[in-house]
């Protein structure tokens, strides 16, 4: 069950790395944002991203991989909760922060589970699937960012 559970979590932060950017049109108008604050949306997340993959990657190591992997999964999905709850670009900017941060951890701690649940030629398959549903994950998300705006109309 590990492999599925990683591999989910990799296409859902790859969609939400790759969809926000075609939504981005659409959460401007529904928010009434433009400009710096509605570039949060997109930059925020990718910041959090960044800063926190290096710190989950080494708390994963020091409290355990599974821990840690459990407690970002919770945090990714409270910061998707809370931004499509949201009413404000603010607190839209503050949640796509708060997923970024759940995201670094599930690539870190998820490699991480990865790296030693399997060895040999498993390894390299569960990796090549990570790669694999990374780039899934990327294509699909602008595409149903897309379908959900003609859906709106």
């Amino acid at each position: 069950m590990t492999l599925p559970v990683v591999l989910v979590s990799v296409v859902l932060v790859a969609m939400s790395i790759s969809g926000t950017a075609v939504a981005l049109p659409s959460i401007g108008r529904d928010l009434d944002a433009s400009g710096s604050p509605l570039h949060w949306v997109v930059a925020g997340y990718n910041l959090a991203f960044a800063a926190m993959t290096l710190v989950a990657g080494s708390a994963a190591d020091r409290i355990g991989r599974r821990r840690v992997f459990v407690a970002v999964a919770l945090v990714f999905v409270a910061g998707f909760l809370a931004t499509a709850l949201s009413r404000t670009i603010i607190i839209t900017d503050l949640a796509r922060i708060v997923s970024g941060v759940g995201a670094a951890g599930l690539m870190a701690a998820g490699s991480a589970i990865l790296a030693s649940s399997y060895a040999g030629a498993a390894r390299n398959r569960a990796f090549a699937l990570m790669g694999t549903m990374a780039g899934v994950g990327i294509a699909i998300g602008p595409t149903l960012s897309g379908l959900s705006r003609t859906w709106k109309k």
